[in-house]
């Protein structure tokens, strides 16, 4: 039962880094050296993709905790260890998608520093592909991971882990708050951005309910189902929509992956009936908690002007449509009130900054995904 002390020794780890950043910082350096020292020194790639794949889940915890490491530093320890991995198992190719995908980068990279110059284009670079050329290189390294059972076993353990000390710090702030309102709120999950808390909280419940299905211990079973359902429910309380829908497409399209075979359609059915069942029976009393609110938080179809930025992308595109604007480069070329707005939606900033190279970057990216469905829950946090 190690696996089990470890998930549980991390709701008080959770409090004590919370009302101690030296004590984040601690836990943050020491993750992040015997994660890039394993990848230099293991001879297996499965104890790195351990160790990888934790550190990438605690980028939320550390900056929840104000651990105070450098920027993004998951997801440049992600593409890091995974270069290192490809070049100590070079006799190991990944799959030749993974890497059309990460060259597709480079133009936008390119153009940015053209547009802006070499100092304000780095900053642009790291901040807009430390994400894509985190899930490029994470791709290309789980190409080539064959991982038994077990180590799925281990790795759900493991990814989960820093998840439940995220879900004690966003409990124990959201029993402090006072009133609840229909909006997302920093109270209600220590002082941090609700989305990301929630979207974490998301990953995290997903990764312990599929696996929950596919384990063959009842014990394990019924510890990652309850470890699942709650997670999701306090991402569901941090009244941000994010995680919940994340989650809820994720297992549909798991579920029709399921439901290939025949034989599976009537077990597939009568699992979604008893999720929806005990989904319905926690939202209810979650709802009871929030005095309503959350139901009404729920209930409201306001995409918050995201759709208006989607818009944008589009239309710049069309101005753009071979170069692209460039990495980072489409909030200044939107005007009015939404000048110098962020990108929402990764599927129209990946059209109007890298132009046609983003078309064919999604398109790569979707072929990847496909062939290579274990990746997507290892990286998809980055």
């Amino acid at each position: 039962m190690v696996l089990v002390a470890f998930l549980g020794a991390h709701v008080p780890l959770g409090l004590i880094m919370d009302s101690s950043a030296s004590i984040a910082r601690m836990h943050g350096l020491a993750t992040v050296a015997i994660t890039i020292g394993g990848a230099l020194l293991f001879r297996r790639i499965a104890p790195i993709v351990y160790s990888l794949v934790y550190l990438v889940m605690c980028g939320v915890l550390w900056r929840m905790t104000e651990a105070g490491l450098p920027w993004e530093i998951a997801k440049h320890a992600l593409w890091l260890v995974s270069f290192i991995v490809l070049a100590r198992f070079h006799r190991r190719l990944p799959a030749p998608l993974a890497l059309f995908y990460m060259a597709l980068l480079l133009p936008g990279a390119a153009i940015t520093v053209m547009e802006v110059g070499a100092a304000d284009g780095r900053a642009q670079i790291v901040f807009n592909l430390a994400g894509p050329l985190a899930l490029a290189a994470g791709t290309a390294l789980f190409t080539l991971v064959r991982l038994s059972p077990r180590d799925f076993r281990r790795i759900t353990y493991i990814a989960v882990a820093p998840v439940t000390s995220i879900w004690i710090i966003a409990l124990t702030a959201l029993l402090k708050v006072e009133e609840f309102t229909t909006e997302s709120s920093k109270e209600a999950v220590g002082g941090f951005g609700p989305n990301q808390v929630s979207t974490i909280l998301g990953l995290g419940a997903l990764l312990a309910i599929l696996w929950a299905f596919r384990d063959d211990s009842t014990v394990h079973r019924m510890i990652l189902g309850a470890a699942g359902l709650t997670l999701l429910a306090q991402s569901v309380l941090t009244f941000s929509r994010g995680g919940l829908y994340n989650t809820i497409a994720a297992l549909l399209a798991v579920g029709v992956l399921y439901v290939r075979r025949p034989s599976r359609i009537f077990a597939a059915l009568a699992l979604l009936a008893i999720v929806i069942a005990i989904g319905a029976v926690l939202f209810d009393r979650v709802d009871g908690f929030t005095d309503g609110n959350l139901g009404r938080r729920f209930a409201d179809t306001n995409v918050t002007g995201r759709d208006e930025l989607a818009r944008d992308d589009l239309s710049i595109w069309a101005q753009e449509p071979v170069t692209g604007v460039g990495a980072g480069q489409s909030r200044f070329a939107r005007t009015g009130l939404r000048e110098g707005s962020a990108a929402h939606t990764e599927f129209t900033r990946l059209r109007a900054e890298p132009g046609l190279r983003g078309a064919r970057r999604g398109v790569a990216a979707r072929h990847v995904a496909g062939d290579q469905a274990g990746v997507v829950g290892a990286v998809a946090v980055a």
